[in-house]
């Protein structure tokens, strides 16, 4: 009996330590994932971005040279000057889905050219502060003024909004609009489809900022107009990172903090916008 007690304590006791060093092990498996990003980019001074285009103003790249222009790539041309690093823009993943599984993949450290900050997005990564501002507005097709004096009666299921999942538009439709229906494109489909759905009468409105639609119409006139000039709402915008990235965020954070405390944003997005009608570092600007 004595026997057997000694064998049972001597059972549970390993058992015990089994189970803390496999949870130490554990946790230090978990530790080591963290800010795996920040430390090679410590060691070799170096940002892996990947960007998207956002013509004419934000960010844009010249086809011929490869150049990239617009205040974006000119603030953190700035941001990288004063960290001691550089930029190095790695991959063109489009706003959709391949940019969030790219940062989860590690195959770059930041989606460079921004975001619209959203509850979906907020699940599958975090972001830095917010860097700058920009005003939504509702677009439908040129000869239809059913909307001009109130745009919330689009919150009706006889309307149809144009949308691209998981994207900004998605946001927009599910928490403004979601009585109304909706014509839905996947994923890293091209953008101007959101606006040709429109023009061709699949959908009757969609929600877009005042670079792309104009853009859009420059190329298509007399297709679309834009309804009003009340915003839908106003898009945040702020860098996205991995979630295992902290110390990233805290370095990018003070970085950015920096040149917004020193009107450094400010002067380059009024430098392409004067008016701020499409851009701002202050939220309070349209008032």
């Amino acid at each position: 009996m004595k026997s057997f007690l000694i064998s049972l304590i001597t059972a549970i006791v390993t058992a015990l330590l089994v189970m803390q060093f496999a949870g130490h092990d554990s946790g230090a498996k978990t530790e080591s994932k963290m800010n795996r990003a920040y430390e090679r980019v410590m060691k070799t001074r170096t940002l892996r971005c990947a960007y998207a285009m956002w013509p004419p103003y934000a960010f844009i790249k010249d086809p011929n040279t490869g150049k990239f222009s617009g205040f974006i790539p000119d603030y953190l041309e700035l941001m990288a000057k004063n960290l001691n690093i550089k930029i190095e823009y790695t991959e063109e993943t489009g706003y959709g889905a391949q940019a969030i599984e790219g940062l989860k993949a590690g195959r770059f450290d930041a989606f460079c050219t921004g975001m619209n900050k959203n509850a979906p997005r907020g699940q599958h990564i975090m972001y830095t502060d917010t860097i700058f501002y920009s005003p939504i507005y509702v677009y439908a097709r040129a000869n239809d003024h059913r909307f001009d004096k109130d745009w919330s009666i689009l919150n009706d299921p006889q309307y149809t909004l144009s949308i691209m999942d998981g994207e900004a538009t998605d946001a927009v439709a599910k928490n403004t609009f979601g009585k109304a229906k909706v014509f839905s494109l996947p994923q890293n489909s091209e953008m101007s489809l959101l606006y040709s759905n429109v023009a061709q009468g699949k959908a009757d409105v969609l929600f877009s900022d005042v670079p792309m639609s104009e853009g859009y119409m420059k190329n298509n006139p007399g297709k679309l107009r834009r309804v009003n000039d009340e915003a839908v709402l106003t898009y945040t915008i702020g860098i996205p990172i991995n979630n295992d990235e902290p110390k990233l965020k805290t370095m990018l954070d003070a970085a950015l903090t920096e040149l917004l405390a020193n009107g450094s944003i400010a002067s380059l997005i009024s430098q392409n916008d004067p008016t701020h009608g499409y851009f701002a570092a202050d939220f309070y600007y349209r008032k």
